[in-house]
C-alpha cells in the first residue's frame, strides 16, 4: 500500500520515472494488488450514492475546459475510475452477468471506440463553422457533438453489423 500511495503521489504531482511511465506503473501496481490480495471494494454507502459520484465526475469534466492543470485532471480520472467501478453492479444482474442490452452494446466498443473519433472531429469543426466559438457555444458543441459522435457511431455499428456483418468483420479485424 506504501508504493500505491508513493506512485499515486508521483503521479499526481507529475514526476516522471526516468525509465517509465508513472501513470503505467501505478494502475499496473493497483490492478495487481487488487488481484493478488483478493480486495473486495463493495461498499453499500458508495453504491448507493454513484449518481453524487456522476455529478462531481460530470463537473469535473466542465471545469476541465476552463482550469487544466495536470493534477485537476488526474484528480478527475481517479473519480471517473471510481464511478466506472461501482456503476458496474447497475448493468449485471445478482449472479455477475451482464444483461443482454449491455452485451449488445459491448459487442460494439471496439467499432464505437475507432469509429467516434473522426466522426466528433467533424461534427465539432462543422458546428464550430455554423455557430461560432463563444464561451457558451464552446460548451454546448463540447457536450452535443460528443453525446451525437457517440449515438450515431452505435447506429451506425449496429447496422454495419446486422446488414453488413462480413464487412463489419474486416473493418474490425474480428473484434
Amino acid at each position: 500500500v506504501v508504493f500505491l500511495l508513493a506512485f499515486f503521489a508521483l503521479w499526481i504531482a507529475d514526476v516522471s520515472l526516468i525509465f517509465i511511465s508513472n501513470e503505467s506503473v501505478l494502475f499496473f501496481y493497483f490492478g495487481g494488488l487488487l488481484s493478488t490480495k483478493k480486495i473486495a471494494l463493495e461498499n453499500t454507502l458508495i453504491k448507493n450514492i454513484i449518481y453524487f459520484f456522476f455529478l462531481v465526475w460530470f463537473i469535473f469534466i466542465i471545469f476541465k475546459e476552463y482550469y487544466d492543470p495536470i493534477w485537476f485532471h488526474r484528480i478527475g480520472i481517479c473519480i471517473g475510475i471510481i464511478t466506472i467501478w461501482f456503476s458496474y453492479d447497475r448493468f449485471v444482474d445478482s449472479f455477475g452477468q451482464p444483461s443482454s442490452k449491455c452485451l449488445e452494446i459491448s459487442s460494439l466498443s471496439f467499432f464505437i471506440f475507432a469509429f467516434h473519433e473522426p466522426l466528433l472531429t467533424i461534427l465539432k469543426k462543422g458546428s464550430f463553422f455554423l455557430l461560432g466559438s463563444s464561451p457558451n457555444t464552446s460548451l454546448l458543441i463540447y457536450f452535443v457533438s460528443a453525446f451525437s459522435a457517440i449515438i450515431i457511431s452505435f447506429f451506425v455499428g449496429f447496422l454495419l453489423k446486422k446488414y453488413c456483418f462480413s464487412f463489419y468483420t474486416i473493418i474490425t479485424g474480428g473484434r
